[in-house]
């Protein structure tokens, strides 16, 4: 969405072969800000299978440091739905985070699922 004059957080002195490749590129298009866990971006090919896990094949994953501030986070989130990452097409968000109690010294893993029904419903579980 930064390569986009539609979006917010749109920046025209940006060029899109400055960090990417010629053949991520479609003619007339922006380029794409999410890859599936498989694709290295780094290397513009698959990763090797060693790095790769296998329920996570096709899956785009996004990460957000819990030391970003409030004003990165929301850029993150409008890039999220600028790119067309969160769009009426989707279908299923994941949230995996882990939190730290340091009064009792415990780790907890938390794992959120939203998903979203044909008619328009938005279904959520947690583990």
């Amino acid at each position: 969405p930064t390569f986009s004059a539609f979006s917010s957080i749109y920046n025209g002195k940006l060029k899109a072969l400055d960090y990417y490749d010629i053949s991520e590129l479609e003619e007339g298009t922006s380029p794409s800000g999410f890859f599936p866990h498989q694709y290295d971006t780094t290397r513009n090919a698959s990763k090797n299978s060693s790095q790769i896990w296998e329920e996570d094949v096709d899956k785009f994953k996004i990460y957000f440091d819990e030391r970003i501030t409030f004003r990165k986070a929301r850029e993150m989130v409008t890039y999220l739905k600028d790119g067309g990452f969160i769009a009426g097409n989707t279908e299923r968000v994941t949230l995996d985070f882990v939190t730290f109690n340091a009064e009792v010294n415990l780790f907890v893993s938390v794992k959120v699922t939203f998903d979203w029904t044909p008619a328009g419903q938005i279904r959520w579980d947690r583990e």
